[in-house]
């Protein structure tokens, strides 16, 4: 099995040098992790207020009923000044880190990065730094995550997948695409898109890590590679498995979790939430990044005709090209709502569960999701529709 740090602190110098370098050894949890600032905003000249034209109420911005798909694009840009600067987490976070004229420069790049997809496109970013930026408040991530790791976990949704093709996979390596020749068939999207991001870090005036001094910058830049790469559906069944695995080696402690309103209690704070950063960062975006079925129907339902809509265009070329069709993306042949309940049941729901599991605040998305999967069945579902 992999060397642990006890027993590698028991190793003489040369023998964890060895180690380190063949196994790269490196500390999964909290222990090693860096906070850059002892207090909220500890470094921050801001006035407190760095946005006043938010479009929607702020209790919108907390909510899984926020509309992306109905806000301008001044409106989103708000929105994202909002989140790093004014939300929770961005008083903890973007406030001290980077400052509003160079966030401002790097979300302008991100935009001009995004192309125009029906799914895959600036939307849909800022939707999962929304998530994100939720899903953090809600499992109280100020308490046990890093302000370096949370700050790196939003700019990381940001560019989850800036320069999507709007192309699977799948495609690209069935097409001997450059992205694939480049990245040897290995998640060539997920590769291309963490790339762009610390492209964008290095052109001037953009870099949202300037702040950041060489330790800080290692963390934050290691979190986002990690966050971005399993955002490939190819991981998802693993990760499945891994929060599975975690919560059953505490189930006792999370159960007890569970029962006990909101305090977070010492064990489970030690033994899981301290204990399981490098999964946090994974399942998180990976999670928020699947979640439209966790938004109220009418959300949930524009969401799923646009990203289905960008399968049924992969569809056409390939049909066009003479390649395999993918059966997802088969106009002929799909029933939209059909395709849907299936995302939910085979992809979504099992990662749903799993995480409610180890992560009990998180209970009210069952709710929702069970709600979306009664709405695809019944009547709209029925419809007939292609």
């Amino acid at each position: 099995g992999m060397v642990n740090q006890d027993e590698l602190d028991d190793l003489d110098y040369e023998s964890q040098a060895v180690l380190k370098e063949l196994l790269q050894v490196e500390d999964t949890g909290v222990q090693g992790r860096l906070w850059a600032s002892s207090r909220p905003g500890a470094d921050s000249d801001l006035p407190f207020a760095q946005v006043s034209k938010l479009s929607v109420p702020e209790s919108q911005v907390q909510s899984w009923g926020l509309d992306i798909l109905g806000m301008t694009p001044d409106g989103l840009r708000e929105l994202m000044h909002y989140i790093f600067f004014d939300s929770k987490i961005g008083q903890l976070t973007g406030r001290s880190f980077t400052d509003v004229a160079t966030f401002a420069r790097f979300n302008e790049l991100v935009k001009a990065g995004y192309n125009n997809n029906p799914y895959h496109n600036y939307s849909h970013a800022c939707d999962v730094v929304a998530s994100v930026n939720r899903f953090l408040v809600q499992v109280r991530c100020e308490v046990w995550l890093s302000d370096i790791d949370m700050f790196a976990m939003l700019v990381a949704a940001l560019c989850h997948d800036l320069g999507h093709t709007g192309r699977t996979n799948i495609f690209l390596v069935e097409t001997m695409h450059e992205l694939a020749v480049r990245y040897n068939d290995r998640s060539p999207l997920e590769n291309m898109h963490c790339s762009r991001l610390f492209q964008l870090c290095s052109l001037p005036g953009s870099n949202v890590f300037g702040k950041f001094e060489q330790d800080a910058f290692k963390q934050a830049r290691k979190a986002c590679i990690n966050c971005i790469l399993y955002t490939d559906n190819a991981h998802h069944f693993d990760m499945v498995k891994e929060v599975k695995v975690a919560y059953e080696i505490s189930a006792d402690i999370c159960d007890s979790q569970a029962s006990s309103k909101n305090e977070l209690q010492p064990h489970y704070l030690e033994e899981v939430l301290y204990k399981n950063v490098t999964m946090w960062h994974k399942l998180i975006l990976h999670l928020c990044d699947v979640a439209t079925p966790l938004k109220p129907f009418h959300i949930s339902r524009a969401w799923a005709t646009l990203v289905q809509d960008e399968f049924f265009s992969q569809g056409d070329e390939e049909k066009k090209s003479g390649l395999p069709v993918g059966m997802l993306n088969d106009r002929d042949k799909v029933v939209r709502s059909g395709a849907e309940h299936g995302f939910i049941t085979f992809l979504v729901a099992p990662l749903v569960v799993a995480t409610i599991s180890i992560l009990p605040s998180t209970f009210s998305l069952g709710t929702e999701m069970l709600n979306n999967l009664q709405e695809w069945r019944g009547p709209w579902g029925r419809g007939g529709e292609p």
